[in-house]
């Protein structure tokens, strides 16, 4: 059972985000004729869209949030690239760390993610500009709190940084970051709030999973080491 308790918390966050995608789709339900589509919860989405208006959009905002998810894509780039160098250098994919597998896995998951969602559309932008552009989740927020985190956590790990105040920065930096990019992304106004919190509640579940997956690798190399 102690072995399977670090699946609860994924589990858990993956029910409640369907939970929320169906109360999205369902309750609260309001037109809109601007774009001839529907939005759910509409009272909570609508009163903040429209702080948002009042206080007026910031175009910076949505530089923000893109520089944040480009930063990102370096990380990953990063690591396809060391994951190649070492496969060429011990000529077998079988001798690559499996920390690297682990990360092209979450990054390949994410994007999965992504595309369902460009797929089946939940929400279309609150922003309307001739073309109807799906919104739910938020892919900046999405996209950058998981590469940024997944990848940080293993730099963290290679790099042996075991010093308490310097892992307490990074972990600090991570959550301003992600943060951050939820907060600019809103006040771009390019997306629900309700776009924003799936977004959240994905990040939860796959860096959760992530974090599943690491502690297995790490059990399995303690016990080779032990072996040997």
């Amino acid at each position: 059972m102690k072995k399977y308790q670090y699946l609860i918390l994924p589990i858990s966050l993956f029910l409640i985000f369907v939970i929320f995608t169906i109360l999205v789709k369902t309750v609260d339900v309001h037109y809109l004729s601007i774009n001839n589509t529907y939005i759910g919860l509409y009272t909570m989405n609508h009163a903040i869209n429209t702080w948002i208006v009042s206080y007026g959009k910031m175009e910076f905002s949505k530089v923000v949030s893109d520089v944040l998810m480009y930063a990102s894509f370096v990380f990953v780039l990063g690591y396809v690239i060391a994951f190649a160098i070492q496969w060429f250098k011990r000529k077998s994919l079988k001798l690559v760390d499996q920390r690297y597998y682990l990360l092209l896995g979450i990054y390949a998951l994410t994007v999965i993610i992504y595309v369902i969602f460009e797929l089946v559309k939940v929400n279309y932008a609150p922003l309307f500009d001739g073309e109807l552009k799906s919104s739910y989740p938020s892919t900046h927020v999405m996209v950058t709190t998981i590469f940024f985190t997944s990848s940080s956590l293993v730099a963290v790990d290679m790099l042996s940084i075991t010093k308490k105040y310097l892992r307490i920065i990074i972990y600090v930096l991570l959550g301003f970051i992600a943060l951050l990019v939820g907060f600019v992304r809103l006040l771009s106004g390019r997306h629900w709030f309700s776009d924003i919190i799936a977004s959240y509640l994905i990040f939860g579940m796959v860096i959760a999973l992530f974090i599943h997956a690491y502690h297995i690798i790490r059990e399995r190399d303690a016990n080779k080491e032990e072996l040997n």
